[in-house]
C-alpha cells in the first residue's frame, strides 16, 4: 500500500497523571490492621466487639500524634479490620501511617488496602502515538493533545461521532464501535453509479468497497479506505493487543457514505450531515442514533466561498444542536475550503509533532484551533489511524496506517468534543466550542501562529488540549459572541455582545477584553466592556476580534468572531429610452463596486425574450411588445456578499408615457454571506419615456460599466 509505514513498539510510554480527574466511588486511602488476639476478646458479643475495634482504632489515631478519623468498614477474614482514611491522605501518607500503626505493641501487622485492577493488554503502536501524549512527562510531545491524562476522566462511552466520509471496512481495532449507517452517495443519470462504486445508490450500507481513481485530471490514486482511517483515529478501542488507541476508545461511530471514486458532490455530502445529525432528508429513513458531533475531513477546493445552498445546512445543523467539525484544507492557502468556510463550522488546521503550524495546512482568521495533523509517512511524525491493505478493493485490515493532513486533525477534536459530551449530555453547540477554544494551549515558542508570527491572527485560538478542556467544563466559565451574521458596509458601526454561561457571578465580577486579531484597523469603543461597537474600514476586508473574560478567580474564557466588510454596488441613472411596439431594445445598466469588484449582473425579473449580460450589464430586449412590463436587475460583487437590486417599469404602447421615479434598491440576501448595507447605496431614477416611432427600430443607450 502506497504511503503507509508500520513501527511496532514493544512497551507502551509513561503516562503523566491528572491533577483532579473524576474519581470512582470509594477512591480514598483504606488500611488492613490487625490486632493482637489480647487486644479484642473474641468472647465479645458483636456490638460489643465492634465498640471495642472502635476504641482500638480511636487509640492508634491518638498515637500517631495527628488528627485522624479512623472509620471501620468491615471486620476481614481473620479478625483483620478494613479502615478507611481521610480523603486527604495519599497512597504515600497511607503506607507510612501503616507502618507507624504495626509498631503498636497491641498491633500484630498493618498494611495499605492497595488498589488493584485487570491487565489490559497494550496496543502494539500505542508508543508512537505522540499525538495523544502531553507536552510534559517522559513521553512528552510538544503538539500532543493531552489525550491520555483526559483517560481519567472518560473514555467516551455512550458518545457518537458521525464520520462523513468513503464509509467504513471491518476492522479488529473498531470491533463493537460502528453503529449502523448509511451510503448517501447517489446515482448518476449520465453515469450510472460509477461514482458510488457499489452498483447501487442511497441505501443503509455504508460500507467502503474502495475509491481509488484511474482518472481525476490525470491523478490515479490508490483507495485510501478514509473512512476508517478517521474512525481509528476518533475510536481505536485501548488495550486491545492490537492496533492503534483512538481519542475517545469507547465512542460509538455512526459512519456515512459520501465520498466514493475520485471524491464526491457537495449535495450527497451535505444530505449526509443532515442525516446524521437527525434531521429528515426526503426519500430516506429517519437516522435511530443522530449524532451530536459531526466529522467532516473533506472540502472543496480552498478560496472558494460557502454557498448559501451550504451555509443553510450548516445553520440546520446548529439548529439541531450538532456540532460540525470539518478539516480546514491541504492546499497550503490563507483560504479556507468549503464547509470549514462556513459560518457556524469549526474549522481545524494541523501542526506537527514540535506544535508548529504544518506547511500544508489552509489557515485564515476562521480557523478554531489548531490539532495533531503530523508530517511525512513515518510513525514519528504522522498520525497513526486504522487501515486496510487493498489497494482498490478490500483486502485484510492493517493494524496502524501513517497519514499526515488536516483530514487527521479534525478528527482529534470531534472525538475530544465527543469526550466532553459524556461528562455532560447538555453542553450546547456553543458551550462545545468555547470549551475547546478557550481551553487551547498556546503555540510553542517561534511558532508562525504566534502574536509576532507570519500567520499570527489566522490559525484560531491555540493547539488542542483534551485534557484541559475536559477540566474546564468543569470552570465557572463559558462565553459566546452575538455578532452579524451577514457582512456590513464599510465605515458602519457594528455592535458585539458577548454573552457568558456562568450564572455565578453578579454585575461587574467578570472583566472583559477585546482584541482585534486579524484585517484592517478598526475602532473598538467599549473595548473592556461586554458590549462593545466597532466601527469598520471603509473597503472591503475581513476583521478578526477576540473578546476575553476573566472571572474572580483568574479563569479565563475567549471566544472569536469576524465581521466580513463588503460595500453594496452603486446603480448610475441610465439615459431614458424611447420604445415603440416591435423596437429593439439595448440598455447598458451601469453600476460600480465602491470596493473595486467585479461585478455580475442578474435579470431576476422581465418580459419574455429580455435577456443580460451577466459581466457588462447589457440588457437586450429583441422586440418590445405592448404593455406594462415590470424589471428587476440586480447588481452583485463577485464574491456573492454585497448586492444591490434596481426595479423599474418598461411601458410600450402608442400613447406618450412616463414611468420612472425614485428606484430603491435593497441589500439582497445572496447566501455566502447575506444581506449588506442597504442605507449605503447610491440609485438614481431611471425613467422610460415612451414615444410614438416607427415599430421594428433598435434603441440603444449604452455606456460603459465600471
Amino acid at each position: 500500500m502506497r504511503g503507509s509505514v508500520w513501527v511496532l513498539i514493544a512497551c507502551l510510554a509513561a503516562v503523566p497523571g491528572l491533577a483532579a480527574p473524576v474519581q470512582a466511588a470509594d477512591s480514598g486511602q483504606r488500611l488492613i490492621i490487625r490486632f493482637t488476639a489480647g487486644a479484642i476478646p473474641k468472647s465479645l458479643a458483636p456490638r460489643a466487639r465492634e465498640a471495642a475495634q472502635a476504641g482500638r482504632l480511636a487509640g492508634l489515631a491518638r498515637a500517631a500524634d495527628r488528627s485522624l478519623t479512623l472509620t471501620r468498614l468491615r471486620e476481614s477474614t481473620g479478625g483483620a479490620l478494613v479502615v478507611a482514611l481521610p480523603a486527604a491522605i495519599d497512597e504515600t501518607q497511607a503506607a507510612a501511617l501503616a507502618a507507624q500503626f504495626a509498631a503498636q505493641a497491641d498491633v500484630d501487622w498493618a498494611v495499605p488496602d492497595r488498589r488493584v485492577k485487570h491487565f489490559g493488554t497494550p496496543d502494539p503502536f500505542f508508543g508512537a502515538q505522540w499525538n495523544l501524549q502531553g507536552p510534559d512527562g517522559a513521553a512528552a510531545a510538544a503538539g500532543g493533545a493531552s489525550v491520555v491524562p483526559a483517560w481519567a476522566w472518560t473514555q467516551g462511552a455512550g458518545s457518537v461521532v458521525a464520520v462523513i466520509d468513503s464509509g467504513y471496512t471491518e476492522h479488529p481495532d473498531l470491533a463493537g464501535a460502528w453503529l449502523p449507517g448509511y451510503d448517501m452517495i447517489a446515482g448518476d443519470s449520465r453515469a450510472g453509479f460509477a461514482m458510488a462504486g457499489d452498483g447501487d445508490g442511497r441505501d443503509p450500507d455504508a460500507r467502503d468497497p474502495g475509491n481509488w481513481c484511474d482518472s481525476d485530471g490525470g491523478a490515479v490514486r490508490d483507495s485510501s479506505w478514509h473512512g476508517t482511517v478517521v474512525a481509528g483515529i476518533i475510536a481505536a478501542r485501548h488495550q486491545n493487543g492490537y492496533g492503534i488507541a483512538g481519542v475517545a476508545p469507547q465512542a460509538a461511530v455512526l459512519p456515512v457514505r459520501a465520498l466514493g471514486h475520485c471524491g464526491g458532490y457537495m449535495s450527497d455530502v451535505l444530505d449526509a450531515l443532515r442525516w446524521a445529525a437527525g434531521i429528515a432528508v426526503e426519500g430516506l429513513p429517519s437516522n435511530p442514533y443522530p449524532a451530536r458531533i459531526l466529522n467532516a475531513s473533506l472540502g472543496s477546493s480552498g478560496g472558494i466561498p460557502c454557498s448559501a445552498y451550504e451555509q443553510a445546512a450548516v445553520d440546520e445543523l446548529t439548529a439541531a444542536g450538532a456540532l460540525l467539525v470539518v478539516a480546514a484544507g491541504n492546499e497550503g492557502g490563507r483560504e479556507l475550503s468549503s464547509p470549514a468556510s462556513c459560518r457556524g463550522a469549526l474549522a481545524v488546521a494541523a501542526h506537527d509533532r514540535a506544535g508548529q503550524l504544518a506547511g500544508y495546512t489552509n489557515i485564515d482568521a476562521r480557523v478554531a484551533l489548531t490539532a495533531p495533523g503530523g508530517t511525512g509517512t513515518t510513525a514519528a511524525t504522522a498520525i497513526l489511524g486504522s487501515g486496510n491493505s487493498g489497494s482498490t478493493v478490500p483486502d485484510s485490515p492493517l493494524p496502524a496506517r501513517a497519514i499526515a493532513g488536516t483530514s487527521a486533525a479534525a478528527p482529534h477534536v470531534s472525538a475530544a468534543a465527543a469526550l466532553l459530551l459524556t461528562i455532560d449530555p447538555s453542553l450546547s453547540v456553543d458551550t462545545l466550542r468555547n470549551a475547546l477554544l478557550s481551553s487551547a494551549r498556546p503555540w510553542p515558542a517561534g511558532s508562525r501562529c504566534s502574536p509576532v508570527g507570519d500567520a499570527a491572527g489566522l490559525c484560531g485560538a491555540g493547539m488542542l488540549d483534551v485534557a484541559r478542556a475536559l477540566a474546564w467544563i468543569d470552570g465557572p466559565l463559558g462565553v459566546a459572541v452575538a455578532a452579524p451574521r451577514a457582512a456590513v458596509a464599510g465605515g458602519s458601526q457594528v455592535s458585539l455582545s458577548a454573552r457568558t454561561s456562568s450564572t455565578r457571578f453578579g454585575p461587574g465580577e467578570l472583566r472583559f477584553h477585546w482584541t482585534q486579531r486579524s484585517g484592517d484597523p478598526v475602532t473598538l469603543a467599549g473595548a473592556d466592556q461586554a458590549a462593545v461597537v466597532v466601527t469598520v474600514p471603509a473597503r472591503r476586508t475581513r476583521v478578526g476580534l477576540r473578546v476575553t473574560v476573566t472571572d474572580p478567580s483568574g479563569r479565563e474564557a475567549i471566544a472569536d468572531t469576524v465581521i466580513e466588510v463588503n460595500n453594496s454596488p452603486v446603480i448610475h441613472a441610465v439615459a431614458p429610452p424611447v420604445l415603440a411596439p416591435g423596437d429593439r431594445l439595448e440598455l447598458r445598466i451601469d453600476a460600480l463596486d465602491p470596493d473595486g469588484d467585479a461585478l455580475d449582473f442578474w435579470l431576476l425579473e422581465g418580459p419574455a425574450g429580455m435577456v443580460i449580460g451577466r459581466d457588462d450589464g447589457l440588457l437586450v430586449w429583441p422586440a418590445a411588445s405592448a404593455g406594462r412590463h415590470p424589471v428587476r436587475v440586480r447588481v452583485a460583487d463577485v464574491f456573492g456578499l454585497a448586492a444591490a437590486d434596481l426595479d423599474f417599469e418598461v411601458v410600450v404602447g402608442d400613447d406618450a408615457m412616463v414611468s420612472g421615479g425614485l428606484l430603491s434598491p435593497f441589500g439582497s440576501d445572496r447566501g455566502g454571506g447575506g444581506a449588506l448595507s442597504p442605507g449605503l447605496l447610491v440609485v438614481l431614477a431611471a425613467a422610460f419615456v415612451i414615444l410614438r416611432r416607427k415599430p421594428g427600430a433598435t434603441r440603444r443607450f449604452l455606456r460603459r460599466s465600471r
